[in-house]
């Protein structure tokens, strides 16, 4: 009867702290329950004009968006500060970016392309959404060819295009988009994307940066292939975090484990114990 009394403590016990330590979701949208750290722009190469800024846009562009422009280059940006997190979390389960399409348009003669998601370095962490609608970028904007307009480049080369300098290698998502008429998004369209890490770090480390100090917070980078050989529009294009409509900004959604409150810690402490003893007292 005493080794059945203490196997149902134990058991008890190992319940509860399993009850206190299950994981938890944080979610991360412009607009939702004051939060408004979320920042986006597409840098734009157009006709070699490397010099807009697009950060007040309710839209961002992927690929060529022009018809016959085969010079157009278009990389969305995206950066999250999730320092609410800070020592929330013991590890991260996954992290997901949530998008709403406006519509994927392949027009021409390709039929599909894949663009693929990068974390930019800290070397470029000084980027700003700014203002502008598609006009040159004011002082210190972000735009294809600067960090910051006037002041800063982009660490490695225009259109933060370079490998291990701006960006980690490892793709963190592959996103394929054909035209809306071929399966491909439509405008209201819902994107999940859940990411993986960079070769060289973990979910843990991504979230340690977007979490901690802002300065080594860059965010991510989509990057579309050469489209150079579209004779049309070739194009993608996602709601950004100044769309009128608040569901539809982008989202960030991060699955974690809490830290074990010193509670939830100290039953988990006698939970060991009394295992160990529950043994002890079978030999």
């Amino acid at each position: 009867m005493k080794k059945s009394m203490t196997s149902g403590m134990v058991a008890a016990v190992v319940l509860v702290s399993a009850t206190v330590a299950s994981a938890d979701v944080m979610t991360f949208q412009n607009g939702v329950s004051g939060y408004s750290a979320g920042q986006d722009n597409f840098l734009q190469k157009i006709a070699g004009d490397e010099n807009n800024n697009n950060g007040g846009l309710h839209y961002q562009n992927l690929g060529n968006p022009r018809s016959g422009n085969v010079t157009n280059d278009n990389r969305p940006i995206w950066r999250w500060d999730v320092s609410a997190l800070a020592g929330q979390y013991a590890s991260i389960n996954s992290i997901t970016m949530v998008l709403t399409s406006d519509e994927d348009d392949m027009r021409g003669n390709i039929a599909e392309a894949t663009a693929e998601l990068y974390a930019l370095t800290p070397a470029n962490s000084a980027w700003i959404e700014g203002t502008s609608t598609g006009q040159n970028a004011a002082p210190g904007e972000s735009s294809y060819q600067s960090l910051a307009q006037g002041a800063t480049a982009w660490a490695g080369s225009a259109g933060a295009g370079t490998a291990g300098t701006d960006y980690l290698a490892g793709s963190m998502y592959s996103y394929t988009w054909r035209d809306h008429a071929d399966g491909g998004a439509s405008g209201g369209d819902i994107l999940t994307w859940v990411l993986s890490a960079p070769t060289s770090l973990t979910l843990n480390d991504l979230v340690d940066e977007w979490s901690g100090n802002q300065a080594n917070n860059a965010g991510m980078i989509l990057i579309p292939p050469d489209l150079s050989g579209a004779n049309a529009k070739s194009a993608a294009q996602f709601r950004s975090g100044d769309h009128a409509t608040v569901a539809d900004r982008p989202q960030l959604i991060i699955d974690y484990n809490p830290i074990p409150e010193p509670a939830s810690a100290l039953l988990l402490a006698l939970g060991f114990i009394g295992t160990a003893l529950l043994r002890r007292g079978w030999k």
